[in-house]
């Protein structure tokens, strides 16, 4: 499989209903439920690739796989940006928050 595709877990998305707005912190991002994720949707990642600041790179959903196992869904998405077009999802990436249209995806 080509580098550049990368798998992420979605599986906060999975847990997002649970969370609704009166349970979530008033300082929490918006949370995007998995329904509304969709193919060719855009946003950014944040990482921390050296030192101890947290830096962005691109996403691009390429699709969804729902419900691979109860409870399970993917997000399917091309990470770009802090090279990882070579190097695909780089161990210490999967708390890495994502956001697309503002709010949190995965």
């Amino acid at each position: 499989m080509h580098r550049a595709l990368c798998t992420l877990v979605a599986s906060l998305l999975v847990l997002a209903p649970a969370t609704t707005a009166a349970t979530q912190p008033q300082d929490a991002p918006a949370i995007m439920p998995l329904e509304e994720v969709r193919p060719g949707a855009t946003g950014y990642g944040l990482s921390v690739f050296r030192g101890q600041q947290p830096e962005r790179f691109e996403v691009e959903v390429l699709g969804v796989w729902r419900n691979v196992r109860p409870g399970v869904s993917y997000i399917v998405a091309r990470l770009s940006g802090q090279g990882l077009e070579q190097s695909g999802v780089i161990a210490g990436m999967s708390g890495s928050p994502i956001y697309l249209d503002d709010r949190l995806a995965g």
